[in-house]
């Protein structure tokens, strides 16, 4: 429902830059200030990273720096984070980076004196009425937050992984792990629209409100998309928590239905047992050398090169056997790629007599 808790992924992010354009607006902090005015001892070569290379992706620090479960401590963070090696000279490329967020989450920190989730709170969801939205200080009820299913196995909420008193493992705090509901995230879609979050003679803005955007969050399992049309004054939210029907499969359809366009529907899907999927396993030589084994694991039909991890072939199973991402561009990178497997796997569906769905 809209006040089921989900994770919203990535989309933290969209709080914690609003957070920094807030502080730069109180004149706290330039866009264009180095790292080096927030913390003590950088390296020289990330004394030239500027607030604004955090914020756009480009200050050449690298995607991870830890796990969703690992817990860890600001100054744990940020001495991994320091003495890692860049992977791209400050300014020269942009490299999705989740650390580069937690830098950001810890400038919050220091110049407004509050932890990041008591900040955002009073300055962010408290103006929209976001009153289901946080991550330790809401007083969660049972049975409140979500689940995610994989292979049909339940997966622990965001809620259950290792975290500290005051809110998130800094692994994740700043660039994910945000738990909210869709009533309240478009609740946040008005107070953008209504100019509530930022002042009239803000820098920057969040996004500009008068070009369409689709932002996307997700681990691999669960996934939440805000997708935004001004020319239709369309707007889409979208939480999914199961591992085989992802909310990025779900917004043009979505879209298309509420324009009143024409939507294809899928086929239906013909369940097949162990003993009938068995037929098709073996091993299968590709011109002009190649060669693929198809196995059997469940009621799923998986193919693969010889000694690689195997892809889903069957249209309509459960997938889920893929490594998790977490932030959106990988987690668009990793569609395009799933699309080009589920190419294969057609052609080669059609090769054994199973179709091309």
């Amino acid at each position: 429902t809209k006040d089921t808790v989900f994770d919203i992924g990535s989309n933290t992010k969209d709080f914690t830059k609003l957070a920094i354009l807030q502080l730069a607006g109180q004149k706290k902090l330039n866009l264009s200030d180095p790292i080096t005015k927030f913390f003590d001892k950088v390296p020289t070569d990330k004394a030239v990273i500027t607030i604004q290379q955090l914020l756009n992706h480009t200050a050449g620090i690298g995607m991870y720096a830890g796990r969703d479960d690992e817990k860890i401590t600001k100054e744990e963070f940020l001495q991994r984070v320091l003495s890692a090696p860049l992977i791209a000279e400050p300014g020269k490329e942009e490299n999705y980076s989740n650390p580069g967020y937690g830098l950001l989450a810890a400038i919050v920190e220091k110049l407004s004196g509050q932890t990041y989730e008591q900040y955002i709170t009073e300055h962010i969801f408290k103006p929209a009425e976001m009153t289901t939205t946080g991550y330790a200080l809401p007083q969660w009820k049972d049975g409140q937050i979500a689940r995610s299913y994989q292979n049909d196995n339940e997966q622990p909420s965001t809620f259950d992984l290792p975290h500290l008193p005051d809110g998130n493992s800094w692994s994740l705090r700043g660039n994910g792990g945000t738990l909210s509901t869709l009533g309240d995230m478009y609740k946040f879609n008005l107070a953008l629209e209504r100019g509530q979050l930022l002042p009239p003679d803000s820098p920057a803005t969040l996004f500009s409100l008068n070009d369409p955007i689709t932002l996307v969050g997700g681990n691999g399992v669960h996934y939440f998309v805000y997708l935004r049309e001004p020319a239709t004054r369309l707007v889409i939210l979208i939480a999914t928590t199961e591992a085989g029907l992802r909310a990025t499969e779900l917004e043009r359809p979505l879209v298309a239905l509420a324009l009143g366009r024409d939507v294809t529907i899928p086929p239906a899907v013909t369940r097949m047992d162990a003993a009938t999927l068995s037929k098709f396993a073996g091993t299968y030589t590709v011109p002009p050398d190649a060669e693929l084994n198809v196995a059997v694991k469940g009621e799923r039909l998986l193919v693969a090169g010889i000694n690689q991890a195997g892809f889903n072939l069957l249209a309509g199973s459960k997938r889920g056997n893929r490594r998790p991402a977490r932030q959106e561009l990988r987690v668009i990178r990793r569609d395009r790629h799933h699309r080009r497997l589920c190419q294969r796997g057609a052609q080669l569906g059609q090769h054994l007599g199973l179709g091309g769905g």
